[in-house]
């Protein structure tokens, strides 16, 4: 009984001098409202359509883990998505987005406890999407796709927000996220077609520092 009494008492202690955790390795996941501006290109010879954008928007969900020290942070991101063709309907794009990122994260405000602190971060993230084309018209591109062909093209671009760390090893943060790059392209002897895009996400991410 004693015995327990002491480690709860040590517990106890511990939590009453905790502090915001500066480093470690984290694991987090991100909600965001993503819009998104699809363009496709072409060029002219013997194409059934021109060139035009679509802009859809979508809600999802995104993975992170990486490594926090002090004021700066590393992490792997991967998401999914599934893009649509909101002007003409004509096609279909989804696929998987792996990226790396590194941020700088400034302190804005310490808790007088040290059992919070407010944070900023800006940083930027390279990776690739793995796509896939599908449900789309056939006069839209110079040759037909294998089926379930899939391609892989870099993305890149930039994220900020703020940061709200406690000493519980959770942070909440609230950011903005812009990427582009290419997602499919189509050739032949003489004829190209391209699909590319640009997104800007807001979302709300919740991570867990160990």
């Amino acid at each position: 009984m004693i015995k327990k009494i002491a480690i709860m008492s040590t517990l106890i202690s511990s939590l009453a001098y905790a502090e915001v955790q500066q480093k470690g390795f984290f694991v987090g996941v991100d909600y965001a409202a993503k819009s998104v501006n699809l363009k496709y290109e072409n060029t002219v010879t013997g194409f059934a359509y021109n060139g035009y954008n679509a802009t859809p928007s979508d809600n999802t969900l995104s993975y992170k883990v990486g490594y926090q020290y002090y004021f700066t942070r590393v992490y792997a991101r991967i998401a999914q998505f599934d893009y649509h063709d909101t002007a003409k309907n004509r096609y279909s794009i989804d696929g998987t987005t792996y990226e790396l990122n590194a941020e700088y994260l400034p302190v804005f405000y310490m808790a007088k406890s040290k059992k919070w602190d407010l944070r900023g971060f800006v940083g930027i993230g390279v990776g690739y999407n793995r796509n896939r084309l599908y449900n789309y018209n056939i006069g839209l591109l110079p040759v037909a796709p294998l089926t379930g062909e899939n391609q892989s093209y870099i993305e890149y671009g930039w994220q900020l927000g703020a940061m709200v760390e406690t000493e519980i090893g959770v942070s909440v943060e609230l950011g903005m996220r812009a990427r582009k790059g290419d997602l499919m392209e189509f050739s032949d002897s003489t004829n190209e077609a391209t699909f590319l895009y640009d997104t800007t996400e807001y979302y709300l991410g919740i991570n867990y520092l160990f």
